[in-house]
């Protein structure tokens, strides 16, 4: 952990913004200019993650798009790697839907900026394979409404490359969200294609129209048998008066088949 008033290369922390099972989240300011930036450190100690550490950052600094997270630098922290980003203030997605469900106006304009931002990423050749609302970052708008912003591109498949992280996280935590993972990426995480990202997609849609998730379960293995099966409730039945091209969108996505979903993000725009 870092404390406030230390110093890593050119940046003075201010606060911990928040902390998780892969890596601790810092806010920090230039020394010179005195911008602020966010700091996550990865609590992962491979040597080989660390040198794909810089390849990732190098893909996603190219990544340059108002609904993703920009990414600044990559620093080493105490032997860790450590990603600077774009300090976004708002709240996650995840938090703003614990608040109650959205309009469906509202719902939509935030799920089209977050499927602008996978479209993009995925022009570029890069799966998330971890989408989740809660790697959507809202940024306040100055007239009021958010900006969705969609963070950790690639670092899913960062922490695939470390073996020992695998061996230590077979339930599949380290490897997608369970609520939001496609049936193919439970059954093989390595071998997913951007179609899984489409899956995830549909997940986050159902949640933002219906107010609950689609493969809320018990247990972990409740909600992989749930989407193995694609066993959700009806959207229309959780959200009456929902638009039909909305319910084709989300049909269309959670399809338990890649063959049958949805096959990118230009076509997803469509059905909507």
């Amino acid at each position: 952990m870092l404390d406030t008033g230390s110093t890593v290369d050119r940046y003075v922390v201010e606060t911990m913004l928040g902390e998780g099972g892969m890596a601790d989240v810092y806010r920090v300011r230039h020394r010179t200019l005195g911008t602020a930036s966010a700091l996550k450190v990865l609590r992962l100690n491979s040597r080989h993650v660390q040198e794909r550490l810089v390849q990732e950052g190098q893909v996603q600094a190219g990544l340059r798009h108002p609904n993703i997270v920009e990414v600044r630098d990559v620093l080493e922290v105490a032997g860790h790697p450590a990603l600077l980003l774009e300090l976004v203030e708002g709240p996650s997605l995840e938090a703003l839907l614990l608040k109650g469900r959205m309009p469906l106006e509202q719902a939509e304009n935030v799920f089209l900026g977050v499927l602008a931002a996978v479209e993009h990423a995925h022009a570029q050749g890069l799966v998330h394979r971890d989408l989740k609302p809660g790697n959507v970052l809202m940024s306040p708008r100055p007239g009021g409404g958010w900006t969705p912003k969609v963070a950790d591109f690639g670092l899913a498949r960062l922490v695939e490359a470390d073996d020992t992280t695998m061996r230590k996280t077979r339930s599949g935590m380290a490897m997608g969200t369970p609520r939001y993972m496609s049936p193919e990426q439970i059954r093989d995480a390595k071998n997913v294609d951007q179609r899984t990202d489409i899956f995830a997609l549909g997940a986050i849609l159902y949640e933002l129209v219906c107010g609950e998730a689609a493969f809320e379960r018990s247990d972990i293995a409740a909600i992989f048998n749930a989407t193995l099966s694609g066993s959700y409730k009806s959207p229309a039945s959780l959200a009456p008066g929902v638009p039909e091209r909305v319910l084709r969108a989300i049909d269309g996505a959670l399809k338990v088949r890649k063959s049958q979903r949805i096959p990118d993000c230009p076509t997803f725009r469509a059905v909507l």
